[in-house]
């Protein structure tokens, strides 16, 4: 079942999520320090609801990159084969 799923499709994907939502993470603390500078006020990084969203959704993005691209890997290399699956299970006598 492993072996039929895209899994370097996905890591593409969640590469681009990763890529977007960190610049607008980073674009949006920029902005908030400007106007906090002018108004004598402090930026956080977590101010506002919608700022905490889109850093935790920037690190899901990555961790499902991350574990895509070792998945990608694995298939690449032939891991999820059932034929050698087996093959492995008859030499050790299992």
């Amino acid at each position: 079942m492993l072996k039929k799923i895209p899994w370097a499709i996905i890591a593409g994907a969640a590469a681009i999520a990763v890529f977007y939502a960190t610049v607008a993470v980073v674009v949006l603390f920029v902005v908030y320090t400007g106007i906090e500078g002018q108004t004598n006020g402090s930026a956080s990084l977590f101010g506002n609801w919608y700022q905490t969203l889109l850093f935790v959704a920037d690190i899901i993005a990555v961790i499902v990159m991350a574990g895509a691209s070792v998945m990608a890997v694995l298939k690449k290399k032939g891991k999820f084969d059932e034929k050698k699956e087996t093959e492995n299970e008859i030499e050790q006598g299992i």
